[in-house]
């Protein structure tokens, strides 16, 4: 270090004598040491190979699981296959099918009826509305009545003038309704306000039939398929339960002989399965000669002779088993294969059972509502063609004799009326008189007249106290027309919240019964079956796992010394040893920029992406690669390595740089360096001229070098 300070001392010495002797003017050559030369500062890219300490993943793996809890029937893959998107992997068993299928059919039957109870609320209904109402208007009635009466106690004569009055305005607007409708039909037709109505009652009408029809065809549609796919699962069951006899017993099982449990029907045969399907049964070990058929047994003797001696894998078969007792996949129970298909059976049966019931209700209600409503439309055509045809002359007739009796009515309430205006006629006045004598006479009776008094006041009490309860009961009934139309409300939104929330089971149901059957969900490879016949899963078990080996990633870590040099884009390469050493080029796709700490080593998080091309197979299971990233920093300021000096630890790295014709120690800050090129962050420009010392670097040596002003 000495030496090459000293030497460095000494260059700078006759450097500056040859300035101070040339005026300070540019030197245009210089006397070198030997093994030093000028190079130039150039603008160029530096690359560098970075190791990835990582492992490789599939980043589409996709864990398939059940809908809900189950006994696995088929597994149809394998660690290893090949798959297609959509390629069925793992089943229920048919039993489980059957329930899930049964529960989606039961609840399908409850959100048709719920919809069934909504459609019925959302028909305008007004019968209990018009009941509500006559109701109130009875007590109106009743109300007014009693306030009359109690008018009439407390001041007679106000009474009687308010009465005639009403009488009269009564009659007027009689008479007028009268005079209008005679004249209309008397001009051949009926008022308009009755055309009126007849029209909007049959177009009403209509409308409901129309609504009717498409319920009932819609019902119908609806439920003739499901009826009909009940049906098939109902004959495909009896069909599988019936093979099981042929095929263990060579038996054709009758109808009633179905419908018995497997150990009761076998009880009363006199079957012992352990028994009968023994090889040591003398009445079957007979070699190869088929035993004798038995008229006292329900089975035939060449079946179970079959099984007993022919069949390979007699000794993998069981006559009976306990139902917690695991079997091998190669092991067979008769028991067992004829309680899970009677149990299918079973289940099929009350399947279409259930939705022949809910059938029948469904269509006969919707075919109840568009009997009614085709009724409806039938009644109010009728009423509405008899009002167009006109009035006939009975009409006509009835008119003119209600016209007669207004004018009539209207004579007498004016009579009335004038009545009480003169107070009283001359024969009244007399009958006073007398009623007058009469009372003088028995004025030495007070205490007649004090009860006749009291009786006067207890009549106008009870009046009063009428009158209280018949507003009162005026008021409750008011009340009730509004209860009722709150009622019909409260009862809509409970109907429509009964069938979403039918609606939101038979979507849950019907997720478990697609979740029941696990598919592929894309083209790829299964990478984790968990899962073998007969075992008891739930919705949280993990069954298989699928990847899609087209993309890979290696997920790894750089050391922070190397980070400046890993972008995300940047190139890499992906060298997979257990396939004999291919090569794939990946991106960059994720850099951290949180360094993180292990052992002492400070690191970054990468992630390299690799698309796979066609025809090459990468293995789910491959473990050995290694990775590389071309870390390559662009457009940067490079000397040759040689160029850079440190005097001291801590001091700050120097060149001899060639300025105005001198050469002059100058401080740089520098980057990063490989291939015996340094970066340089600040202290020099491009262009200028370093000492560097050994003869082996040249510009020829300077690595990738590009932009603007490039030596």
């Amino acid at each position: 270090m000495r030496t090459k300070i000293a030497s460095r001392n000494l260059l700078l010495g006759a450097v500056a004598l040859i300035a101070v002797a040339c005026g300070g003017e540019q030197v245009s050559t210089l006397q070198l040491e030997d093994g030093q030369q000028l190079v130039p500062v150039r603008l160029g890219n530096l690359a560098k190979d970075i190791p990835v300490d990582g492992a490789l993943v599939f980043p589409k793996t996709t864990t398939l699981k059940f809908e809900s809890s189950g006994v696995v029937g088929d597994v149809m893959t394998a660690e290893g296959d090949r798959v297609r998107a959509g390629d069925v992997l793992v089943t229920f068993d048919r039993l489980g099918m059957a329930r899930l299928e049964k529960s989606l059919a039961e609840g399908r039957m409850a959100l048709s009826l719920a919809l069934n109870d909504l459609n019925k609320l959302k028909i305008p209904n007004p019968e209990l509305v018009a009941q509500a109402r006559a109701a109130a208007a009875k007590a109106a009635i009743a109300a007014d009545d009693a306030s009359d009466r109690y008018d009439d106690l407390v001041d007679p004569k106000e009474l009687q003038l308010a009465s005639v009055e009403n009488a009269i305005a009564t009659a007027l607007i009689e008479l007028d309704d009268a005079e209008e409708d005679f004249e209309d039909l008397k001009n051949g037709k009926f008022p308009d306000d009755i055309v009126r109505d007849a029209r909007n009652a049959f177009t009403f009408a209509q409308t409901e039939l129309d609504a009717a029809k498409r319920t009932f065809n819609d019902a119908k549609l609806v439920w003739e398929d499901r009826l009909r796919i009940a049906k098939e699962d109902a004959d495909d069951g009896r069909e599988n339960y019936l093979d099981l006899f042929r095929y263990w017993l060579g038996v054709e099982a009758t109808q009633a002989e179905l419908e018995e449990e497997p150990q009761d029907l076998f009880e009363a045969w006199g079957l012992d399965l352990d028994v009968t399907f023994d090889r040591a049964n003398p009445a079957y070990a007979t070699g190869f000669n088929p035993a004798e058929e038995n008229p006292d047994t329900r089975w035939r003797e060449f079946t179970v002779w079959a099984w007993v001696n022919l069949y390979p894998g007699y000794r993998s078969i069981r006559g009976t088993c306990e139902n917690t007792q695991f079997l091998g996949a190669s092991v067979r129970c008769i028991q067992r294969e004829f309680d899970a298909e009677f149990d299918l059976f079973d289940a099929v049966k009350d399947t279409l059972i259930t939705v022949t019931d809910g059938a029948s209700k469904a269509i006969g209600s919707a075919q109840d509502a568009l009997t009614a409503a085709q009724d409806k439309v039938l009644d109010t055509q009728d009423d509405f063609k008899d009002i167009t045809d006109g009035p006939d002359q009975g009409e006509i007739l009835e008119a003119a004799s209600r016209l007669g009796l207004a004018k009539a009515d209207l004579e007498e309430a004016e009579k009335g009326l004038a009545e009480v205006i003169l107070d009283v006629s001359p024969q009244e006045f007399d009958r006073a008189q007398a009623a007058l004598a009469a009372a003088r006479a028995r004025l030495d009776g007070p205490t007649d007249d004090a009860d006749r008094a009291n009786d006067k006041a207890l009549d106008v009490e009870l009046a009063l106290a009428e009158r209280t309860l018949a507003e009162a009961k005026l008021l409750a009934a008011r009340i009730q027309v509004l209860g009722v139309a709150d009622v019909h409300r409260q009862q809509l939104i409970a109907a429509e919240a009964a069938v979403q929330a039918a609606q939101e089971i038979v979507d849950e149901l019907e997720d478990d019964l697609e979740g029941g059957v696990l598919h592929a969900p894309f083209d790829g490879v299964v990478a984790f079956v968990n899962a073998e016949k007969d075992d008891q899963v739930d919705e949280e078990s993990r069954i298989v796992d699928v990847v899609d080996p087209s993309v890979v990633e290696v997920r790894g870590v750089v050391d922070a010394s190397n980070i400046g040099f890993v972008i995300e884009g940047a190139l890499a390469n992906v060298t997979f040893h257990d396939l004999q050493g291919l090569v794939l080029e990946g991106v960059v796709a994720f850099v951290s920029r949180v360094p993180r700490t292990e052992r002492g080593i400070v690191s970054f998080a990468v992630t390299v992406r690799v698309e796979v091309p066609d025809g090459i197979e990468i293995p789910v299971r491959l473990t050995s690669i290694s990775t590389a990233i071309v870390g390559q920093q662009t457009g940067v300021l490079l000397v040759p390595r040689d160029a850079i000096a440190v005097d001291q630890p801590g001091s700050p790295p120097t060149v001899m740089v060639l300025r105005e014709g001198s050469i002059v120690l100058q401080d740089v800050v520098t980057g990063e360096s490989h291939d015996g090129w340094t970066v340089i962050r600040s202290g020099l420009r491009q262009g200028e001229d370093v000492v560097v010392n050994g003869g082996a670097t040249s510009s020829s040596q300077a690595p990738d070098i590009g932009g603007a002003g490039a030596g």
